[in-house]
């Protein structure tokens, strides 16, 4: 537990840096988020009621600021460069309230939605059976080859 608790810090926190003052604002202003940021793993287990990790709000707020170029960042640090923080904060808010907004059901409901599921869809999804290797992009987009 100790050692999760020091990754998920470790690869969410960015202490003292812009990206995790970027990090916590939405965290604090979106009310679906409020109680529901899983700080002590990497990962959200079966029974969790949060709805997303650390880890995975901070690279969303890091591809908000760089775009699809954020995710070679990883866990490390990020440059904002001459960026407006305030801009940007006011962006990552507005996001991410967007996001859990219109895919609550999704981030909620791990065993149906690939929202809450990472990048493989759980072999429960009612579209999973269409995605073949034969055939991988077939019903939605989301297949994986």
């Amino acid at each position: 537990m100790v050692s999760d608790l020091a990754v998920a810090l470790a690869v969410g926190g960015d202490c003292l840096a812009d990206i995790a003052t970027l990090r916590e604002a939405p965290e604090a202003a979106v009310p679906m988020l409020t109680g529901r940021i899983e700080k002590m793993a990497r990962q959200l287990s079966k029974r969790s009621n949060k709805i997303v990790t650390l880890q995975n709000l901070r690279q969303m707020v890091v591809d908000i600021a760089k775009g699809i170029s954020g995710i070679q960042y990883g866990a490390k640090p990020v440059p904002l460069g001459d960026q407006n923080i305030d801009e940007l904060r006011e962006v990552a808010i507005a996001w991410t309230a967007a996001f859990f907004d219109a895919f609550a059901a999704e981030t909620t409901d791990r065993d149906k939605h690939l929202a809450s599921t990472g990048p493989s869809s759980p072999p429960s999804a009612p579209w999973a059976a269409s995605c073949s290797a034969s055939n991988p992009t077939s019903a939605r987009p989301a297949c994986a080859s």
